[in-house]
């Protein structure tokens, strides 16, 4: 088996444990260019998810980014002494034994050396995720991660609604006409001390007055409201009836609600079929799919609040 061969195999061994960070931009990319082609107030809201994601991963990455580090720095310092040999060998009149030094060196530059720092890492890592107590607290830092993930799609969702309906007002008949968003979003029902403090004005602040009485905190009411608003959206549908989304929002209540702890209510949800009273086991790579999905929903919200409402909703709001 070949050093490379037997990286692989330890990476593939520790990616099972451990979240390797990666260049997440190939995921936030998309989002930034949505949010470029928006209003001022939706490419805010654009940068600042991406911000969320990019924290989200340097703290679920922090154990491989750390140990890498000092992997790094302790053949840096090697590499220093090395160097000190070497030349000491050379001053002595050593020849031989400074070229054999030198041979023996490896470019801090090169692939060898990124190999043997990883390869570090993870022999390190994993010989300390033998112990029950770090693969807890690995477990729990995936379980912030999951809330986290969610959360920054909820904010997106809640901040992108609220923008859209302030700037255009007139798209709140679409949500009456769909009986599910009408029951969460009915005017009527809100009272005058509540438009009082919008100064009567809701010609600019209805997004404000109606994330009051409901603040879109699961998939389900953002699904309704933003199909009811972009109803001949198919790609946004799609995006947000992904299966993943759904097991993320539903992983996410368990973490908060339960601390992780599966029941049938969730199993029922999910179709997961992990032990009935065991904690939920959660891997690196789940994390990587609700990272892609949240961005590819949050690309796709932003992609249908920055174009005008279609003619088909035009014409079936000038129905009512």
């Amino acid at each position: 088996m070949s050093d490379r061969t037997s990286l692989h195999a330890l990476g593939r061994q520790f990616a099972d444990v451990f979240f390797i960070p990666k260049n997440i931009q190939e995921v936030l990319t998309p989002v930034r260019a949505a949010g470029q082609r928006a209003p001022a107030a939706e490419a805010e809201i654009a940068e600042a998810f991406c911000k969320n994601l990019q924290s989200i991963v340097s703290m679920t990455g922090l154990p491989y980014i750390l140990a890498v580090t000092a992997a790094h720095l302790r053949r840096q310092e090697l590499l220093r002494y090395s160097d000190k040999l070497t030349a000491a060998l050379r001053e002595s009149g050593d020849d031989a034994g400074a070229t054999s030094a030198e041979q023996t060196r490896i470019d801090p530059d090169s692939v060898e050396y990124g190999d043997a720092v990883n390869w570090e890492a993870c022999a390190f890592l994993l010989g300390l995720a033998k112990e029950a107590e770090l693969r807890e607290s690995v477990a729990q830092l995936h379980y912030q991660a999951t809330v986290l993930i969610w959360g920054a799609l909820e904010h997106a969702s809640r901040d992108l609604f609220k923008v859209y309906l302030n700037r255009t007002p007139a798209a709140y008949v679409l949500l009456l006409q769909n009986p599910e968003t009408k029951k969460r979003f009915d005017l009527p029902r809100i009272s005058l001390e509540q438009v009082a403090d919008f100064d009567f004005d809701l010609s600019s602040r209805l997004g404000d007055l109606l994330l009051r009485q409901n603040d879109l905190a699961d998939l389900t009411a953002i699904k309704a409201a933003f199909l009811s608003l972009f109803a001949n959206d198919a790609t946004l549908r799609e995006a947000l009836s992904a299966p993943e989304l759904w097991k993320l929002f539903q992983r996410r209540n368990l973490i908060v609600h339960r601390q992780g702890r599966v029941d049938e209510r969730y199993r029922s949800a999910t179709g997961d079929h992990q032990p009935l009273g065991a904690m939920l086991v959660l891997s690196p790579d789940d994390l990587t799919r609700y990272l892609k999905h949240v961005s590819s929903a949050v690309e796709h919200l932003l992609l249908a609040a920055a174009a005008p409402i279609s003619q088909s909703n035009a014409e079936r709001s000038s129905q009512l």
